[in-house]
């Protein structure tokens, strides 16, 4: 995420969306939200995250293409789509901005993680356009 963000030149606290991973695997979910934890601070608790992967399951190799047009719409209209299921969360994996519902807020930065076998890794910074 740093790598990224560096990259197009953005700093954290430009960033106010996260597609996560997330997978809902118990090591998973919370190494990356370790992760989000390092890289935001005290951050975290305002950015915004959902998992698309909790709508559609996992597609392998089309997950990070899809959850990219999911932020692309996030940023054009405004609308999060929820995490869906996220009923019982684990206490290691809570942070404000997770929602089972919709949620309408303005985005101008998104980032969308996608990690695959063998430590291929992987986050795009999506700005909206002006």
């Amino acid at each position: 995420m740093e790598l990224a963000m560096r990259d197009a030149h953005v700093t954290s606290d430009e960033v106010d969306y996260i597609n996560a991973h997330g997978t809902s695997t118990p090591i998973g979910d919370v190494v990356e939200i370790r992760a989000i934890r390092r890289v935001f601070k005290t951050d975290s608790d305002r950015l915004l995250l959902n998992a698309t992967k909790s709508m559609l399951g996992h597609t392998l190799g089309a997950a990070g293409a899809i959850s990219a047009v999911a932020s692309v719409l996030t940023l054009e209209s405004g609308f999060l789509h929820p995490t869906v299921n996220y009923d019982d969360p684990d206490p290691a994996c809570l942070l404000p901005g997770i929602s089972a519902g919709v949620q309408e807020r303005h985005v101008n930065v998104a980032l969308v993680n996608a990690f695959g076998f063998g430590s291929n890794n992987a986050t795009v910074v999506l700005k909206k356009y002006k």
